[in-house]
C-alpha cells in the first residue's frame, strides 16, 4: 500500500511539472497534446495524433490553416460523379507553386503544408544547398478505386496527393521516377522526403511499395498506416 502510494505521488508530481514547464513556454508546443496544432512549427511527438485529429473536424482545421496563415478557400462538401467530397479546401499559395492546383481534404492539405516547412526545406538546402522552385504532382482526385481492388483509393475523397518530382531554384530537375535508385544527393534527398512524409501521412507509397508506384510518392491521410 505504501508504494502504491509512493508511486501515486511520483505520477502527480510529474504530472504537475509538466503542466508547469507547458504552460509556461518551457515545452514546445508540438511536444503538448493540449495545445493546438501549429503547421509552421518543427514536427514534435504529438504532430501526427494532432493531423489524424483534423479528420471529420472541418472547423478546427480550418482553424489550424488560419492560425498557421495558409493561404487557402474553403470548399466544403460536394458529390462529384458516384463519389462523395467532403472537408475540402483550395489551396491558394504555400511555401512553394505546384504544377497544378492542390484541392482535397483539410487534414491532406495541413499535412502537405507541415511536409513542405519542416521536410522539403531544410532538405533541399542540406543535399543542394538552395531551395525548391517548384513541386509537380500527378494529381488529388480520381473517382476510382485502388487498382486490382474493390474498395475506395484516398484519391476518389481528394485525401491523397501523387508527388511526382521537383525543380530547385537552378533549373536542376529531380524526379522519384529517374532519381529513387540514385546513389548521390538526389536519391539521398528523395529518401529524406518520404521518411519525412511517414511521419505526418498516414499512408506513404513509393517505388519501394510496388511498380504502380516507381515513379511518385503516394501521400495520404486515410485509415491504414503504411510507410514504403
Amino acid at each position: 500500500m505504501r508504494i502504491l502510494l509512493v508511486l501515486c505521488l511520483i505520477i502527480v508530481s510529474a504530472a504537475g511539472t509538466f503542466w508547469y514547464m507547458a504552460e509556461n513556454g518551457m515545452i514546445r508546443n508540438a511536444n503538448i497534446p493540449w495545445k493546438p496544432i501549429d503547421l509552421r512549427a518543427e514536427p514534435g511527438l504529438f504532430t501526427g495524433s494532432k493531423l489524424s485529429m483534423l479528420k471529420g473536424d472541418f472547423d478546427g482545421c480550418q482553424a489550424a490553416l488560419a492560425r498557421s496563415e495558409i493561404d487557402y478557400v474553403a470548399i466544403g462538401d460536394r458529390e462529384a460523379g458516384q463519389c462523395s467530397l467532403t472537408e475540402q479546401v483550395s489551396l491558394n499559395q504555400s511555401l512553394y507553386p505546384y504544377s497544378a492546383p492542390v484541392r482535397g481534404t483539410c487534414p491532406m492539405v495541413a499535412a502537405l503544408m507541415i511536409w513542405e516547412n519542416a521536410v522539403v526545406k531544410p532538405a533541399a538546402e542540406r543535399h543542394f544547398g538552395q531551395p525548391v522552385a517548384r513541386i509537380q504532382h500527378y494529381g488529388i482526385f480520381a473517382c476510382r478505386n485502388i487498382a486490382g481492388s474493390s474498395r475506395r483509393s484516398q484519391h476518389a475523397t481528394a485525401n491523397a496527393i501523387d508527388i511526382a518530382g521537383l525543380t530547385l531554384e537552378d533549373g536542376t530537375q529531380i524526379s522519384v521516377l529517374n532519381d529513387w535508385d540514385d546513389e548521390g544527393a538526389k536519391g539521398a534527398f528523395l529518401c529524406d522526403l518520404r521518411d519525412g512524409a511517414c511521419d505526418l501521412f498516414r499512408s506513404v507509397l513509393g517505388p519501394d511499395y510496388n511498380a504502380a508506384h516507381a515513379d511518385h510518392f503516394h501521400l495520404d491521410m486515410g485509415p491504414y498506416g503504411i510507410c514504403r
